[in-house]
């Protein structure tokens, strides 16, 4: 009796359940305006629509499955020859009916060396990379060594003895990891975070 208690009362509340829709909300899918303050924003256009960071994505691990919020996520990691870099990316997330019609996440990777605040010409590995993932469609896009995709530091200023703002504005062609054929085009990118770096 039990156990069809309680099966009655999973049964409601999944019936009662609503399904999660953001589609109401792509009119706030908009660049993030350029700042060197540390305001912790990416976007940029994606051929010719907006990418932000934006929405929620759905995390399948059993009793605590459910909907997380996207967010930039930047850190800094020791790498060969101990060389710290910058790593850093976000997600946007389009749900309509509790389906992902849009889920393209966007990431960099770059090594910081004096002077700071120049333009880094990303290949693969070093001085760093930029890769895009469309979820939905599965497909990986990533730069072309003999192409390079350019991140422009226009900020690398510490704000105590750990932490530094890290601003700058990106762009470049990006290529699909198995169609040369298929690229696409990154422009106006716009990064301002802050980062732990001695």
């Amino acid at each position: 009796m039990k156990q069809l208690f309680l099966g009655l009362c999973l049964l409601t509340f999944l019936s009662c359940r609503k399904n999660f829709d953001n589609t109401n909300q792509i009119r706030k899918i908009v660049l993030p305006n350029y700042t060197e303050t540390g305001a912790n924003t990416f976007g940029f256009m994606l051929n010719t629509s907006i990418w932000r960071v934006f929405g929620k994505h759905y995390i399948n691990i059993g009793v605590g499955s459910g909907y997380v919020d996207n967010s930039l996520e930047v850190s800094t990691i020791y790498t060969g020859a101990n060389q710290l870099s910058v790593v850093g990316g976000g997600r946007m997330t389009i749900v309509k009916n509790d389906t992902a019609i849009t889920d393209i996440s966007a990431g960099f990777s770059f090594v910081p060396t004096p002077p700071f605040t120049k333009d880094y010409f990303l290949t693969t590995t070093y001085p760093g990379s930029f890769g895009i993932t469309d979820i939905v469609n599965n497909k990986y896009y990533k730069v072309d060594p003999n192409r390079p995709f350019t991140l422009r530091i226009n900020k690398f200023e510490k704000v105590d003895s750990l932490v530094r703002v890290c601003s700058g504005r990106f762009f470049g062609i990006l290529y699909n990891e198995i169609n040369r054929n298929d690229s696409i085009i990154v422009s106006d990118g716009r990064l301002d975070t802050k980062i732990i770096y001695r």
